[in-house]
């Protein structure tokens, strides 16, 4: 039901390439819900793999989407091409097997996400998540 509703925000209410951008976004909370390492790195520029701990001793016990929308272009002032960046602000609920061993504790939270492009012929990557 979140998803469907976030499915719907996403078609009525973005341009293409916002949607494309936030469709990286959704499959990356996908991914992680899933446990799929491959894919999710799939999604991060190369950048963001070689700092990031994916699949490396997740603690995670379930991660839910509640909500994404894209951020005020404030949020963009260090990123000189505009037009091949998006920054979402990404609620959701995310659940830890033993909230002693994470940084953030278990609940409703939010962060925002980077999404980058070389040029409009390039993928959407994920180039940076933050906490709001």
């Amino acid at each position: 039901v979140i998803l469907t509703i976030t499915s719907i925000y996403l078609n009525k209410y973005m341009d293409t390439d916002t949607k494309n951008a936030s469709i990286v976004v959704k499959k990356y909370f996908k991914c992680m819900a899933e446990e799929n390492v491959n894919e999710e790195l799939s999604l991060l520029t190369s950048d963001l793999k070689k700092n990031h701990s994916v699949g490396k001793d997740s603690d995670i016990k379930s991660i839910k989407l509640i909500s994404i929308k894209e951020a005020s272009n404030n949020y963009k002032e260090d990123y000189s091409d505009k037009k091949n960046t998006k920054i979402f602000i990404v609620k959701f609920d995310i659940q830890f097997k033993d909230d002693n061993k994470s940084v953030v504790e278990s609940g409703v939270t939010k962060w925002t996400v980077t999404v980058i492009r070389k040029d409009k012929t390039s993928p959407w990557l994920i180039a940076d998540v933050g906490v709001c």
